[in-house]
């Protein structure tokens, strides 16, 4: 499984420089809806490419959660201890959470000491698929509600529009483990 979790690696590496793109070169993604910043209008153009392809962030998070999915079926349907697998569904809640819990937390520190400057970032790149996405006044309290409940439950994206898969990597990570303990079972009966 070495491979595809760097295959995996790839995808997240791809993601990320996606949003890099989305933010500072808006056109890219969008066409010459937005304003283009590179010379002759290059990034405008990229959108009718099969480059496109290459780094669009949608196709490569699939490919992560796919990947993500058939890794955890294969583990689980391994797992012959009950214990373990019992770990394996209970830890994974927590395994989601609590980063986001942490990057929700450090968006807050950042939003509250004014130094989140997102909208500012708007005006420079002209990126207004971003504008008034962050402009919400935000609590403590509202960390833990969304890292533990809004984000894994209802796709909240308040603290990063990257949000928008959390649940579904979570729902299907449950139906991942159901498929792996059916497949176990059914092997046990032949």
């Amino acid at each position: 499984t070495l491979y595809l979790n760097g295959i995996k690696g790839m995808a997240c590496i791809i993601v990320f420089i996606m949003h890099f793109i989305i933010t500072f070169y808006p056109a890219v993604f969008n066409g010459p809806v937005f304003s283009a910043h590179l010379p002759g209008s290059i990034d405008a153009m990229i959108t009718q490419t099969p480059l496109m392809s290459l780094i669009n962030g949608r196709i490569m998070v699939g490919v992560f959660m796919v990947i993500s999915g058939m890794i955890l079926t294969l583990q689980v349907m391994k797992c012959t201890d009950r214990k373990r697998l019992a770990q394996i569904v209970t830890k994974r809640y927590f395994r989601f959470t609590l980063v986001l819990f942490f990057f929700c937390l450090f968006v807050f520190i950042l939003r509250s000491c004014g130094l989140f400057l997102a909208e500012e970032l708007v005006e420079i790149t002209d990126s207004r698929g971003t504008k008034g996405i962050y402009s919400q006044e935000l609590s403590f309290l509202d960390v833990f509600t969304h890292a533990f409940y809004l984000i894994p439950f209802k796709k909240d994206t308040t603290f990063s529009t990257a949000f928008w898969c959390i649940r579904d990597m979570i729902v299907g990570s449950f139906i991942s483990i159901l498929c792996g303990m059916a497949a176990h079972n059914s092997r046990k009966r032949i």
